[in-house]
């Protein structure tokens, strides 16, 4: 993965500022989209050859604005990163329709959304690539995280849709399954996490390689229990 142009949502923090910098040092030329202004003057002061777009991918109106205005030059790779997550049952009053569509917006329509707008330079190149960070909830629901794994099953299936549309020869569609990964959104709670760094090189390898999806650490684990044992994959995803 060298001399490409990417773009990376939720860049600012996290699995996605681990690609941004480990992408940019090995020759790329890396597109760091996030909400906070701030974080992101931080990861250009860790690497000036970073450029950034300071966008709230749960702002509906900033993304159809995004979308009328284009975008300018080439695009090679597409990595829909971004997301958030609400820890509450469904039948917790905190579990609010503010909550949910912020949920919603982030993790399904912004990817949707962009892919959509990006799709023409992604398509002007030898072949593009749309990279969707999934989770092992997309398998397997968590217990109080009813949006949020809905949303992720969503943007599977939203791969799945642009593999049946486009021949691997004009757009890979990568779908990433990371295990529990020690964020700023994880923080609290769940054991044997893995860094933000050990999962973007599970990611660049993934990215190297010619697959359709990468299941990384335990992931593996809920994927084939999901298939065989659906019941017990529910179980372990909501202890």
């Amino acid at each position: 993965m060298q001399n490409k142009r990417i773009l990376i949502t939720g860049a600012s923090s996290g699995i996605g500022r681990a690609l941004a910098l480990k992408l940019a040092a090995s020759g790329n030329e890396i597109v760091a989209l996030a909400r906070n202004p701030q974080k992101l003057k931080a990861l250009v002061a860790e690497n000036p050859a970073i450029e950034t777009i300071a966008l709230d991918l749960a702002d509906p109106q900033a993304l159809r604005d995004f979308a009328d205005n284009g975008w300018n030059g080439r695009l090679d790779v597409l990595i829909n990163n971004a997301g958030v997550q609400d820890q509450h049952r469904f039948d917790d009053p905190a579990c609010s329709a503010e909550v949910m569509i912020e949920e919603a917006t982030t993790n399904l329509v912004a990817p949707i959304v962009l892919t959509r707008a990006l799709l023409p330079q992604l398509l002007e190149g030898k072949t593009g690539t749309v990279v969707n960070i999934v989770s092992a909830l997309a398998f397997a629901p968590k217990d109080n995280a009813a949006c949020y794994s809905a949303t992720k099953a969503g943007l599977k299936m939203f791969s799945a849709a642009l593999r049946a549309q486009f021949p691997p020869d004009r757009l890979r569609v990568l779908d990433i399954f990371p295990p529990l990964v020690a964020t700023a959104m994880t923080k609290g709670r769940g054991k044997g996490k893995i860094t933000p760094e050990a999962a973007a090189d599970a990611i660049i390898a993934a990215l190297d390689g010619s697959g359709e999806r990468a299941l990384i650490g335990s992931a593996r684990v809920i994927a084939v229990l999901s298939a065989m044992v659906p019941g017990l994959a529910t179980k372990l995803m909501s202890r």
